[in-house]
């Protein structure tokens, strides 16, 4: 019985000195967690897309279109990639030299047939 006594007596002084510890340092984490919360709403975010990409082996040369959403609408521009015959992976690698995350993409066509494949890439950044 004493025994029993002796483990919760030290249980409570740990608990006690834990508590005491973080109100005198400042610390709370109610404080802490709502801080976070803010500063993970205050982030913005800019978005853009892959919206198509281009071969045309006659000519030996390649684009990719790509759409940057604005509070505005949409602001497009083309982005020539010359012959290396992937337009896709130079815009990829671009984007992700500006800081653009590749987050989604989306698929058109019919999911049961051969013709169900990727219509545009989605990306975004922290707005500066």
């Amino acid at each position: 019985m004493i025994r029993k006594h002796s483990v919760s007596l030290v249980a409570l002084l740990i608990v006690a000195a834990l508590w005491a510890g973080t109100r005198l340092n400042g610390f709370s984490l109610t404080q802490s967690t709502q801080a976070q919360a803010t500063k993970v709403d205050a982030r913005k975010w800019e978005y853009c897309a892959i919206a198509g990409v281009n071969w045309d082996s006659r000519r030996n040369y390649g684009s990719a279109t790509i759409w940057f959403m604005t509070a505005t609408g949409r602001r497009f521009e083309t982005w020539d990639t010359g012959s290396s015959g992937d337009p896709l992976s130079i815009a990829f690698a671009r984007l992700g030299s500006e800081g653009w995350e590749f987050v989604g993409q989306v698929m058109s066509g019919n999911p049961a047939g051969e013709y169900y494949r990727p219509d545009s890439w989605l990306f975004k950044r922290p707005t500066p």
